[in-house]
């Protein structure tokens, strides 16, 4: 993919609204699962951010906001390939009350986040967060292969 002309729009959010921001793995199994096994996996979750805070550099003030899931960095099993991870940014306009989410905030446990049946679609729809207004990707795979 190729960026062919200057971006004429750069998301400026309302300063009364929040943001939330995940980072999932499009790709996830483990090596000996089947290719066809593949599944969502939340790497990071973080909501009620507040956009009053975004400085004058654009810096989104994450520390501010409310940590669901905690961050686990890339870390792609041996053997199953290329994995998408990808960052998606929502604006909301009132803070919102997430304590019926099931939070695996500290949970490092690669197996247990495994299984925690996390679907970012499912999510956004449940607490109304509308599409997102920002998403990044890269791609990367182990770095043994």
């Amino acid at each position: 993919i190729y960026l062919k002309q200057i971006p004429r729009k750069v998301l400026v959010p309302s300063l009364s609204n929040y943001l939330g921001l995940a980072m999932i793995d499009a790709d996830f199994r483990f090596k000996d699962a089947p290719i066809d096994s593949k599944k969502e996996f939340i790497h990071w979750l973080v909501v009620n951010i507040p956009a009053s805070g975004i400085s004058s550099s654009y810096r989104i003030p994450i520390e501010q906001g409310q940590e669901l899931v905690s961050f686990m960095p890339s870390q792609p099993d041996e053997g199953t390939g290329i994995h998408r991870y990808m960052f998606f940014l929502f604006e909301y306009e009132n803070k919102m009350n997430f304590d019926a989410f099931d939070r695996i905030y500290d949970n490092k446990d690669l197996q247990k986040r495994a299984n925690f049946d996390f679907k970012l679609e499912r999510f956004a729809n449940e607490h109304k967060l509308g599409a997102p207004v920002g998403f990044f990707m890269y791609q990367c795979k182990n770095e043994n292969e």
